[in-house]
């Protein structure tokens, strides 16, 4: 991490997770990995800085669930919870631009098959 490599250091704790699902120091350098994707790209954010927002939100609480008296944890949890609002506010108007509106079905009138004009009394 200390070295920049934040995906790769995401993707060993991952990894580590997988392994071990209750391996707080793994839930948390996950987070802090992808911690340190958000906002190096250029340009606005979209989805996918949104998805590694959540993905590290989510490991972040996971680090938190495991270690819920770890200072460092609250304090990246609070920040994730952050960035998540923010970035889902700042693209909500583009996700819903982007949406195309539902077609719109007209539905034909019923046809009424041909049959003989018979009662059901009669279809012994």
């Amino acid at each position: 991490l200390k070295a920049g490599h934040h995906r790769q250091a995401a993707e060993q704790a991952a990894a580590a997770l997988k392994k071990d699902p209750r391996n707080a120091k793994a839930a948390f350098r996950k987070a802090m990995g992808l911690e340190g994707l958000l906002g190096s790209k250029e340009g606005p954010p979209g989805k996918v800085e949104l998805a590694e927002a959540k993905e590290g939100l989510k490991a972040a609480a996971l680090a938190a669930k495991l270690e819920p008296k770890d200072a460092k944890i609250a304090e990246l949890l609070a920040r994730f919870q952050v960035k998540v609002e923010e970035l889902e506010r700042t693209l909500a108007p583009l996700v819903q631009a982007a949406e195309p509106e539902p077609a719109k079905i007209e539905q034909a009138p019923l046809a009424t098959p041909a049959t003989p004009e018979c009662g059901l009394d009669e279809m012994d």
